[in-house]
């Protein structure tokens, strides 16, 4: 129990740290040109390995589901498949016309009145035609015979490996793959597209390239499915991945596949932005973990037409494992630096600068100046460029089991995950007050600053009678907060109550002298482990401060 205990504690602080992350990474898309959206299966950035977006999975299955035995097409007869379950009519032309509805049975066969048993089963659905035909003709004296497939089958499909919903699965012979897995919630961030194994009876198997499915709409990389089919998603292998940056419209990792070429690297990765240096692709070749072979690949023709079904693009390159693509951003081209205001101003929005001239007042001044209720000493400066600096430690830290892990790990864990980065230290009173000008510092290119209103309130959750707001009283206490609301409910740890500031800074009960406007006292309810609480409130204030930035950015 212990241990499921841990892992859970693990998996959901792993991923509210990566939720502020999220939010920047919301901005640094909203502060760039349109871009086109790579067609491939999105991945899942805010949830631990296996985490996704659950309403999202809902609301695709729930449409998957509705469309079973949907027909895309006409069915091909030379192609379907007869199988146990499908119904047939039969039209008999004689002197009083006769009309069969039979059904395939179990063994395949189908039983026809005045005729009798007919093996179809396993058959296309023009050779059972045939079939019935000439049998009906052998036996009974008609002046034509008509033969069309009334209703199709459903029957079952086995799903396993790297999905989130493996097991059996109802299916038609109009269903392809794609939607078997969009029926079963779909793939994880660590499921392989381009390596799914279809295995069918008499010892027959199908490799499925799924990712030219959604980017180039080829069909036979989603095929229809038979009855017993056993669906096989592996792991993607990390090791041979081909890696796209630089001036793409998505900066992108995708597995090695024999065949590949730059032009489908490229159109993975969304192909190229207005800024890139089309004429001059690079291509690092590695070989034992060293770049040996640098490739210069000249794109300046290149057509961008994913929905062709054959490119011949000149002096396109065959690609090998390991493959690294880097696009430049050409000499000539430029593009507006852009900064965000939201919250307390007159005007908010994006605002163009001059990098390394445009400091924060002249952005506050542009803006039209600060409201009369704006609360400047919770205003923030969220830098993303700095958001995005890996931090290996915490990465190695992230996975070694809680009870494994050392005391200074612990600490240097609990630390970073209740730290935002990104954001700039900023005295925005003295700034605006005191017009110092240490603290008026030049902004860069996707710096969001966001001034909140001003909030005369204490807030009072976990465990107490009555949780909620009480306005703020600057004589009040900790104690005398919490019994305004009815005082401690059951299971409270009283030992454990700490206060979130406005900042998302976390501090004991014992260590606070006196309460500020917007503090929010917190009581834990007594678990095993006491801190889970605690860190995940400190990283959702952190999100609460942050995300009125990115709600006024999205405008």
């Amino acid at each position: 129990m212990f241990g499921i205990k841990t892992r859970m504690h693990i998996s959901i602080v792993g991923m509210f740290q990566t939720l502020p992350l999220l939010l920047l990474f919301i901005l640094a898309i909203s502060t760039t040109t349109a871009q086109i959206q790579n067609l491939k299966i999105p991945r899942t950035q805010i949830a631990s390995p296996g985490g996704y977006d659950t309403s999202a999975v809902k609301q695709g299955i729930e449409n998957s589901v509705e469309s079973i035995g949907f027909l895309e097409t006409v069915i091909d007869p030379s192609t379907y498949i007869v199988g146990p379950g499908d119904v047939l009519s039969i039209f008999v032309q004689r002197v009083s016309p006769v009309q069969y509805s039979v059904p395939v049975m179990p063994d395949g066969t189908v039983i026809i009145p005045e005729v009798g048993m007919i093996a179809v089963s396993e058959k296309t659905l023009l050779e059972a035609k045939n079939i019935i035909k000439k049998r009906i003709t052998n036996i009974i004296n008609t002046q034509s015979v008509e033969v069309a497939l009334s209703k199709i089958r459903t029957f079952k499909v086995t799903l396993l490996g790297a999905v989130r919903k493996p097991g059996t699965l109802s299916a038609t012979p109009a269903d392809r793959l794609h939607e078997i897995l969009d029926r079963a919630g779909g793939i994880t961030s660590l499921s392989s597209m381009r390596m799914i194994r279809i295995n069918r009876e008499k010892n027959e198997t199908i490799y499925v390239d799924l990712q030219k499915f959604y980017v180039y709409g080829d069909k036979t990389q989603s095929p229809h499915l038979l009855g017993g089919d056993i669906i096989y998603i592996p792991y993607a292998s990390q090791k041979d991945m081909i890696r796209v940056n630089g001036e793409v419209n998505e900066q992108t990792a995708f597995e090695f596949h024999v065949g590949d070429k730059l032009s489908d690297a490229l159109t993975f990765a969304g192909w190229f932005t207005s800024f890139a240096e089309r004429d001059s692709v690079e291509i690092y070749r590695y070989s034992e973990a060293k770049a040996s072979e640098k490739i210069i690949v000249s794109c300046k023709d290149w057509m961008y037409n994913p929905a062709a079904k054959t490119n011949d693009y000149k002096g396109d390159v065959l690609l090998k494992e390991r493959d690294k693509i880097f696009i430049r951003k050409g000499k000539n081209t430029s593009k507006f630096d852009e900064v965000a205001i939201g919250g307390e101003v007159n005007y908010e929005g994006r605002y163009v600068i001059e990098t390394g001239k445009t400091t924060i007042l002249d952005i506050i001044n542009d803006a039209g100046g600060i409201k009369n209720d704006a609360d400047i000493t919770r205003a923030g400066l969220v830098r993303r460029e700095d958001a995005f600096d890996p931090d290996y430690e915490f990465s190695r830290i992230e996975k070694i089991p809680a009870d494994a892990q050392t005391e200074s790990e612990k600490r240097y864990y609990r630390t970073r995950l209740r730290q935002f980065r990104g954001l700039m230290l900023v005295d925005f009173e003295k700034l605006l007050l005191n017009k110092d000008n240490t603290n008026n510092l030049l902004l860069r290119p996707g710096d969001s600053i966001f001034i909140p209103r001003k909030v005369e309130y204490i807030t009072v959750t976990g465990r107490v009678a009555k949780p909620g707001r009480i306005m703020y009283e600057r004589n009040k206490s900790i104690e005398d907060y919490i019994r305004i609301c009815g005082g401690f409910a059951s299971q409270a740890d009283e030992s454990e109550i700490f206060v979130l500031r406005s900042s998302g800074e976390s501090v004991e009960a014992s260590e606070i002298e006196q309460l500020k406007p917007q503090d929010e006292i917190m009581v834990p309810e007594k678990i095993t482990n006491s801190r889970l609480f605690f860190d995940i409130m400190t990283v959702v204030t952190q999100i609460i401060t942050i995300a009125a930035v990115v709600i006024s950015l999205s405008r």
